[in-house]
């Protein structure tokens, strides 16, 4: 049976070493998880032994969280945010998080059945494999800025399921990881870390989103607009994000996004590829030339005539822009939620 895949996963909260069972979380809601983790749900072959090659697989849906806490359970009692769904499934989690205090970073990773943690691309925790509920333990130096998270997953056979990701910094204790703990300060212009290798976070412009209408019916049309505010004298010479968009509620009208009439005049174009069913990278293409405030492209989606959810988030990611004389730099994600009625 195809599963319904609900657009947030629960949360709990422990401070011990090993979370204790906690309460049921509310399984269907539709409130996405702002700068949380992004979690790309499939079905996987019976009697697999190990996480999947998720390039080769279909994506059902997604789901977010702002933390992986679910302890040690009976599998008929699910999984926060897949249902009609026990076993034989796998969820790929992304993110980003901001390192405040730099230093040795050690990370505790439970499961049922396997997962694997990876610190800007590389296997900090391998927990993978058929088992019961266990923990492998690892360690990271980090440093300063911001950071690439990904958690990799796969409930297999019965009896039970676990997904629980814990952090501990320089001289403080295990607890739940959250993304909430691990944001960037609100103000980019003051900044602790403003260049961590490739990955240069600058205060010198953001990308914005509109959505039009916010409330939309099965059927109706949406517009996403993308445009881009940047300080005089600072503005990027290019541009380039990773567009997510929840497929099982909107299915974009035609074949790409509609470039604004100012960077059409200046000769650049906005050009997009589909990397996985809910996942579009675009890029500015054309003379790099300063990119002026103002809109950059459009998007047009349809509502899907039948819909699991009452509400629809669309997520611009790994947002860069290269200012002049060739530095990269990385913006602040966005994102924008239709309601569905």
């Amino acid at each position: 049976m195809r599963p319904a895949i609900c657009i947030i996963a629960g949360i709990w909260t422990c401070s011990t070493a090993f979370p204790q069972q906690g309460s049921v979380p509310t399984f269907g809601t539709t409130v996405v998880v702002p700068g949380g983790l992004l979690g790309v749900v499939y079905h996987i072959p019976p009697w697999s032994t190990s996480l999947p090659y998720f390039q080769a697989l279909d994506p059902l849906g997604v789901i977010y969280t702002s933390s992986l806490n679910v302890p040690p359970r009976n599998f008929q009692e699910g999984f926060p945010g897949v249902t009609d769904r026990f076993e034989w499934f796998a969820i790929d989690y992304t993110g980003r998080f901001w390192i405040e205090k730099p230093g040795v970073y050690q990370f505790a990773l439970t499961s049922d059945d396997g997962a694997k943690l990876y610190i800007d691309d590389e296997v900090t925790v391998d927990n993978d494999g058929i088992h019961p509920p266990q923990i492998r333990m690892g360690r990271v130096a980090l440093n300063g800025g911001i950071h690439r998270i990904r958690v990799s997953y796969f409930q297999g056979p019965r009896t039970e399921v676990a997904l629980v990701l814990q952090v501990a910094g320089p001289g403080e204790e295990l607890r739940v990881f959250s993304t909430d703990e691990f944001r960037p300060p609100p103000n980019p212009e003051t900044w602790r870390y403003r260049d961590f290798e490739h990955n240069i976070v600058s205060a010198i412009a953001r990308v914005d989103l509109r959505v039009s209408p916010a409330i939309a019916a099965p059927g109706d049309q949406v517009t996403l607009g993308v445009s881009l505010q940047s300080q005089p004298g600072k503005e990027p010479v290019d541009l380039a994000w990773d567009l997510v968009v929840p497929t099982e509620v909107l299915e974009l009208i035609g074949d790409g996004p509609e470039t604004s009439h100012a960077l059409k005049d200046s000769g650049r174009l906005v050009k997009c590829s589909v990397q996985k069913s809910y996942l579009y990278t675009c890029k500015l293409v054309g003379d790099p030339e300063p990119i002026r405030s103002g809109p950059i492209a459009t998007f047009d989606f349809k509502t899907r005539n039948s819909v699991p959810f009452r509400a629809a988030t669309l997520r611009l990611e790994n947002v860069e822009a290269a200012a002049t004389g060739g530095r990269h730099v990385t913006l602040n994600d966005a994102e924008k939620t239709v309601a569905i009625h």
